[in-house]
């Protein structure tokens, strides 16, 4: 019995160890799913994860991008701003450059306008100057109206003031197969003038007539001239005196401009001409475009009357007065516009009524001026009985200086006071 007991508990063990170890099982499977189940959990969590990381990582990237293009933006932003400030000063300097040039201008129309000259009246009829009013001690002088006309004084202009230094040694002015003309010195002849030392060379062997006559300095007419006559194969040498009292009248400060009338004939050929034309010699090294013309203004104390102007000539009475011997002084002033040399003339002076004998004779090369004094003498002023010459009229005359028929171009009377 106790041995059927034993075996009887031998079996409920075993079952019971059989349950226990499918308990187990059972439970362990359990477990183990629960594990899977979790692991697979995880697993999609990490999946997740690594999704949100990245997208993180990639909205970090869009984060950096964007401040990347903030900051470019904010580049671009300072690039535009100081491409504005600049834009805002290049129109402030195109500003000031404009207000400069309407400044420029505004000079300009006034050297303009005072350029062109003054209208001024003469007997209620409007005269247009070609230069302008200036002052010079209270006066009005004129201005003559070429580019070249400089704007000098005028007051009396003395002898201590004159240029003496011209660079004129052996100044060759013309040398052909024919004759030749060399200029040896210009200088202070020690007595106020000057002296121009001319050697004429005659390369032939005919007689040649040598001459200049019409001398101008500086656009004035002048009164000096020198001719010769020198057999074939000899040269001469010859002087020409030019007054410094002339240079004085036209304020002329220096001879910069040396203009003449050249004349080369054949003699032994019944004069047949050579050469026949104007020459000009610059002794101070300047040139027709650089050489300033001296205006001769308004002076203190003269009684100026402007008579008239045309496109060819102008005429001013600069003075008139009675000298110390008695005798009435005219003094004009006439300026040659025209393309070639002119004579103008007074034939009769008309005082208070009285016609008074006169002549005056002026020619003039072409754009060149001339200061000229008519003289009424004291014994037709005495014989008449003029008290009063404030008020006279005169008949102009001008012709072409070679045209020998000496029909005038112009004939007119004219009045002033």
């Amino acid at each position: 019995m106790k041995r059927i007991i034993a075996i009887l508990l031998i079996i409920v063990m075993s079952l019971s160890f059989i349950s226990c170890g499918k308990d187990n099982n059972d439970t362990e499977s359990n477990n183990n799913g629960t594990n899977n189940v979790a692991n697979s959990n995880n697993q999609a969590d990490n999946t997740n994860d690594q999704a949100n990381d990245a997208d993180d990582q990639t909205n970090d990237g869009n984060d950096q991008t964007n401040d990347g293009n903030d900051q470019t933006n904010d580049g671009n932003d300072q690039t535009n701003d100081g491409n504005d400030q600049t834009n805002d000063g290049n129109d402030q300097t195109n500003d000031g450059n404009d207000q400069t040039n309407d400044g420029n201008d505004q000079t300009n129309d006034g050297n303009d306008q005072t350029n062109d000259g003054n209208d001024q009246t003469n007997d209620g009829n409007d005269q247009t100057n070609d230069g302008n009013d200036q002052t010079n001690d209270g006066n009005d002088q004129t201005n003559d109206g070429s580019g070249n006309d400089d704007s000098t004084s005028g007051g009396n202009v003395h002898i201590t003031d004159i240029n003496t230094d011209y660079s004129l040694d052996e100044y060759v002015v013309f040398d052909t197969e024919l004759y030749k003309i060399t200029f040896n010195s210009l200088e202070e002849d020690g007595y106020g003038d000057f002296d121009l030392k001319v050697v004429f060379e005659n390369k032939t062997e005919n007689k040649l007539l040598f001459s200049m006559d019409s001398v101008a300095i500086n656009s004035y007419m002048v009164d000096s001239r020198t001719e010769t006559i020198i057999e074939g194969n000899r040269k001469i040498a010859k002087s020409m005196k030019i007054s410094s009292e002339e240079l004085r009248e036209a304020n002329i400060l220096s001879i910069d401009e040396l203009m003449f009338l050249l004349r080369v004939a054949d003699q032994t050929e019944e004069n047949r001409s050579i050469y026949f034309d104007y020459v000009n010699v610059y002794p101070t090294g300047l040139s027709r475009d650089t050489v300033r013309y001296p205006m001769r203004g308004h002076r203190e104390g003269e009684k100026r009357s402007d008579i008239v102007t045309t496109e060819e000539f102008e005429l001013v009475c600069l003075d008139r007065k009675f000298d110390s011997d008695g005798n009435y002084q005219i003094k004009f002033y006439i300026r040659n516009w025209a393309a070639g040399n002119c004579t103008y003339r007074i034939n009769d002076v008309f005082i208070e009524d009285y016609s008074l004998n006169t002549f005056f004779a002026e020619s003039v090369n072409p754009n060149c001026r001339t200061i000229a004094t008519a003289t009424v003498r004291k014994e037709d002023i005495e014989r008449l009985g003029v008290e009063n010459a404030d008020f006279m009229s005169i008949i102009f005359i001008a012709t072409r200086t070679f045209d020998f028929s000496q029909e005038p171009f112009y004939y007119q009377l004219h009045e002033f006071q």
